[in-house]
C-alpha cells in the first residue's frame, strides 16, 4: 500500500509536522484535519471533496484561532468559554502576526499557558522548529526588539 501511494513512513515526529515541513508549492496536504490549515499551501479534504489554498496570512490566523479555541479532539483546552465567534471578535482588525499575537497573549493573560498551548498546537514548517522560539521573538518585537520581517499581506513570520 505504501508503494502504491508513494507514501513514506515517518519516525521520530508527528505526521502533521512531517507534512508541514514537506509542504511546497508542488504538494497538496490531503487530510480531514482542520489543524493542518495552519500550513500555507494547497489542501484537499477527501471526505468533503473540497480543495482550498491557504495563504501565509490565513495560516497564521488559523493558528491563533486555535490558540484561543483549543482543540477538543487533541485535548487542548484553549481559553475557557472562547469559541470560534469570540475568537473572531478578539482577532478582529488584526492585520499582522504581531497584532494577532498581542491580542491572543492579552486574552490568555498567562504566558506559561499560552506557550504550552502554542507549542502543542504549532505544526512545524522546518526541522527542529519550536514555537517557543517564535513566542520569544514576538515578545521581543512587541517591546521594540528585532523585526521578524513582513510578507506582502503584512504578516511577519520567521
Amino acid at each position: 500500500l505504501i508503494a502504491t501511494f508513494n507514501a513514506e513512513v515517518i519516525d521520530g515526529q508527528e505526521a502533521d509536522d512531517a507534512m508541514g515541513i514537506n509542504q511546497t508549492g508542488d504538494t497538496i496536504i490531503c487530510s480531514i484535519d482542520k489543524d493542518l490549515l495552519m500550513i500555507p499551501g494547497k489542501h484537499y479534504n477527501f471526505v468533503k471533496d473540497e480543495f482550498q489554498e491557504v495563504d501565509e496570512a490565513q495560516a497564521i490566523k488559523n493558528f491563533y484561532m486555535q490558540c484561543l479555541t483549543g482543540d477538543r479532539s487533541d485535548n487542548i483546552k484553549g481559553i475557557e468559554k472562547i469559541g470560534p465567534k469570540k475568537a473572531e471578535k478578539i482577532l478582529e482588525g488584526c492585520v499582522t502576526e504581531q497584532e494577532l499575537f498581542n491580542a491572543v497573549r492579552e486574552a490568555y493573560s498567562n504566558d506559561e499557558e499560552f506557550i504550552m498551548n502554542g507549542r502543542v498546537l504549532w505544526i512545524r514548517r522546518k526541522d527542529n522548529e519550536d514555537w517557543k522560539d517564535r513566542f520569544n521573538a514576538l515578545v521581543q518585537e512587541q517591546v521594540g526588539g528585532t523585526s521578524l520581517g513582513n510578507t506582502e499581506e503584512g504578516i511577519p513570520f520567521s
